[in-house]
């Protein structure tokens, strides 16, 4: 299947526009004339929202005769937000990584801001989609050397901005233990039947996640600026199965860098069939040790396993409350049964020790006392 997509960013401009209620629809607030007055677009023919995605407010379709390109909002808290974001967006593209290439608008600048709130543009690109569960283990290692690649560009980039930490999304695991105390009266008997059956499996990974990922731990992580949420439906891949175009990009952030192997790795989401396979993930962390630098402590791939306790905490919680499908209905209640089984699947393979054995042993760095044991042999 190929889909058309790709970004780029158009620095602070204020646009001939008069002020507009804050919450006007893009519709409302764009039009042919203020394009046409701040960029150099061939003509334009249609201007609509674009369906899909859970974007709020809508981005705009806008397709002109070379081409289609979409506007959309980008959130983010301050100007210094968005200047850092532009400067890991500019760095990706000045070393070639295949994202939608920068284009600015006639002032030179880079995004626009209508009633406070800042935009920007993003052409179309060509490309294959290839789903998650579509994806094989070559696809995953390219992913993973894209992320070591671009972690590595982005690695002396000062950026603010942070995305939601271990603590923050605490907040919301600590909630999870009082949805068993709770009587779930909006789920069917069945629904409740499996909340009864995982409550003690569930509350033991809650216990296991508070231990293993306190605040300490946290915080020793090494952070640099991530995409956050890249995964397959924000890439597209050309026919010898190589990334050919990023977008999405303005979740970028500044997170432990572990943080990123989670979103290529699971599929969730309202409709979307579960999936979690540690072969995959194994070959992402493999692929990617062999780029990034500086190389990933052991620090680091110890605590990997808890990035994904922690996703399957976070995801248990917004199925159980009926976010992802109204669990009363076969198609949701099928699709959490399976989570559970994966959910039970990735402990499993905790247990069993193939997160040591075939990911922290094989890419643990040797350790400065060793090295410092063979100089003095060597040369005494």
């Amino acid at each position: 299947m190929i889909i058309q997509r790709k970004i780029l960013a158009v620095k602070e401009h204020k646009p001939r526009l008069a002020s507009q209620p804050q919450d006007a629809s893009l519709l409302q607030l764009i039009n042919k004339e203020l394009l046409a007055i701040n960029y150099d677009l061939p003509e334009i023919v249609l201007i609509s929202e674009l369906g899909g995605g859970f974007s709020i407010p809508k981005p705009l379709l806008i397709k002109t005769k070379s081409g289609d390109i979409i506007l959309k909002e980008i959130r983010v808290g301050t100007e210094q937000d968005m200047n850092d974001l532009l400067n890991c967006i500019t760095a990706l593209e000045y070393y070639d990584l295949p994202i939608a290439k920068i284009i600015q608008a006639r002032d030179g600048k880079r995004f626009f801001t209508i009633a406070q709130k800042k935009y920007w543009l993003e052409e179309m690109a060509t490309g294959n989609h290839i789903s998650r569960l579509e994806a094989n283990k070559m696809q995953v290692r390219e992913v993973g050397s894209y992320l070591a690649k671009a972690h590595t560009i982005m690695e002396n980039i000062e950026f603010k901005r942070t995305g939601r930490s271990a603590r923050n999304l605490m907040r919301l695991v600590e909630t999870y233990a009082g949805r068993f105390n709770s009587d779930n009266n909006t789920q069917g008997p069945e629904a409740r039947q499996i909340l009864a059956n995982e409550k003690t499996f569930v509350l033991s990974q809650l216990q296991l996640f508070r231990k293993n990922f306190g605040d300490d731990q946290y915080n020793a992580l090494h952070s640099s600026p991530v995409f956050y949420d890249l995964n397959f439906d924000n890439m597209l891949f050309d026919q010898e199965g190589k990334i050919a175009s990023v977008f999405d990009l303005e979740r970028l952030c500044s997170l432990p860098r572990i943080m990123e192997f989670r979103a290529p790795i699971m599929n969730a989401g309202p409709g979307k069939p579960f999936i979690y396979d540690f072969d995959l993930l194994k070959e992402l962390v493999h692929s990617y040790a062999k780029e990034v630098s500086p190389p990933l402590s052991k620090k680091e791939l110890c605590l990997i396993p808890e990035v994904f306790r922690q996703a399957f905490l976070y995801l248990f919680y917004h199925y159980t409350k009926n976010e992802f499908g109204d669990l009363n209905a076969k198609g949701p209640q099928e699709n959490f049964q399976r989570f559970i089984e994966y959910f039970h699947q990735f402990v499993n393979d905790l247990d069993k020790g193939r997160f040591a054995d075939e990911i922290v042993r094989p890419l643990q760095p040797v350790g400065e006392g060793l090295l410092a044991k063979i100089s003095r042999w060597l040369f005494p």
